[in-house]
């Protein structure tokens, strides 16, 4: 449940141009080869608005990337 003012990590919902360029910027503050790097660096799983996170890694688009593997 949500309360205004409120917001969960990398909410976009109702996310403005200007929300969404700092998300962004965010977002390619790091750069990360891919999900073994993460893992490695002791930063997995990533979710969207945090430093390194990429669509291209967050296979099922959930806003997690590098999930584990169970």
């Amino acid at each position: 449940m949500l309360f205004s003012g409120q917001s969960l990590p990398g909410m976009t919902l109702f996310e403005t141009e200007e929300e969404k360029a700092a998300r962004l910027a965010v977002e390619a503050s790091v750069h990360y080869a891919g999900c073994n790097q993460v893992r490695a660096a002791g930063k997995a799983p990533l979710y969207r608005g945090q430093p390194g996170y990429r669509e291209g890694m967050d296979g099922d688009g959930d806003g997690v990337a590098c999930e584990p593997h169970y």
